[in-house]
């Protein structure tokens, strides 16, 4: 691991197996469950895998050049992404003109993956919120390739994905790189153990998994799971065991914690929740999801304008929108419990762990569900 970044600041993208050519990496997975490069006794110290860290190798980022809302006018889409469906806009522009999208989504394990799309059905799957570390090693090879071979190619994905993408491929206009707002990654191990601990619970195998369900109301903030048997479970975000370990910062990746991506960003268009958005757009309707975007390079703007018709879409003045979104700008503290919970991870279900690391804020939860009660009666 000397010749690669430390496993401090490791982000595990796998730039570094791509790159060598003569096979000598893997990626192997510790004791946290997230994925490491291992560099094997037969290297030839030819320094590509460390010429394509873009951890050693970050630059500091200009300030993104323009900021802006927007949501879809197409209110399916709309109502299918968590934020404002800015990600769908741009990828069906993408596949109208003959490109390739690559983004995260669940294979049929619910293990995330970054996968492809040449057709808008193979979009789906992509849509939405996802809190998770995806496997991206085979996306960001076959994105840099085809950006290589000339290809229309957008790719979605974590600033430090995105930055992957950048270190393998040439700069092009026909390459698009979308960052999305990332507040850190826990790994698929701690997923895979709580959706054990549900289909457990109701006997049922899962069948599908919403982050942030709108069907309750964007405020709502709720995790929804389907079961193969109609049972269904649904938790405020501030309730779920899982995703409160998430939100207390305890249960992501250690370079999450110190991002080199979140100064180094060499994404085109950067997007993510617009929090508080009545603030720097007053009138901007937000009730079913607003996208904030910011825009960094001049292939970032010309793709935006070119979808422009297809969304509401407004500038803002970009002062205070770290504020609301920090994710945005920079990393989350370390939670103090982060490492004890991983040395115990195996020792308790999830909902335990949360208890004895994640205590809810007082308050937060019981606001939420009175929240939910209300949009559940006024469906009836």
């Amino acid at each position: 691991m000397d010749k690669l970044a430390s496993k401090a600041v490791c982000s595990g993208c796998a730039a570094c197996v791509i790159a060598c050519p003569h096979a000598c990496i893997s990626m192997s997975l510790d004791t946290e469950g997230f994925v490491y490069p291992d560099i094997s006794n037969d290297c030839m110290d030819c320094g590509r895998c460390t010429a394509a860290c873009p951890v050693i190798n970050a630059e500091e980022s200009a300030a993104p050049q323009n900021t802006y809302a927007a949501a879809s006018l197409d209110r399916e889409l709309l109502m299918r992404s968590f934020s404002g469906g800015i990600f769908g806009v741009l990828a069906r522009k993408t596949l109208a003109r003959g490109g390739i999208v690559f983004g995260a989504a669940f294979d049929d394990g619910f293990k995330l993956v970054h996968t492809r799309a040449e057709r808008e059905a193979d979009l789906t799957q992509m849509f939405g919120s996802k809190y998770i570390q995806s496997d991206a090693k085979t996306a960001i090879e076959q994105a840099a390739s085809a950006a290589r071979g000339g290809a229309l190619v957008l790719f979605s994905g974590t600033g430090c994905q995105v930055n992957a993408v950048a270190a393998r491929a040439p700069q092009s206009d026909k390459l698009l790189l979308v960052e999305v707002i990332c507040h850190g990654v826990p790994p698929q191990a701690l997923f895979d153990k709580y959706l054990g601990e549900l289909e457990r619970m109701h006997n049922s195998k899962a069948c599908r998994v919403v982050f942030r369900d709108k069907g309750l109301g964007r405020r709502s903030h709720s995790i929804t799971i389907e079961f193969e048997n109609g049972n269904k479970y649904i938790s405020p975000l501030s309730d779920d065991p899982y995703m409160r370990l998430y939100l207390q910062n305890i249960s992501m990746r250690p370079s999450c914690y110190d991002c080199a991506a979140k100064c180094a960003s060499r994404a085109d268009i950067t997007i993510g929740d617009f929090w508080g958005v009545k603030r720097f757009a007053p009138g901007f309707d937000g009730a079913n999801g607003v996208s904030l975007i910011m825009v960094r390079t001049q292939r970032g703007q010309r793709s935006l304008d070119a979808v422009a018709g297809a969304l509401r879409l407004r500038k803002v003045e970009p002062k205070g929108i770290e504020k609301v979104n920090p994710s945005a700008f920079g990393s989350m503290p370390m939670n103090a419990s982060r490492a004890d919970f991983f040395a115990k991870m195996a020792t308790g279900s999830v909902a335990e762990l949360a208890d004895k690391y994640a205590k809810s804020p007082p308050g937060v939860a019981e606001k939420i569900k009175t929240s939910i009660s209300r949009r559940l009666r006024r469906m009836k």
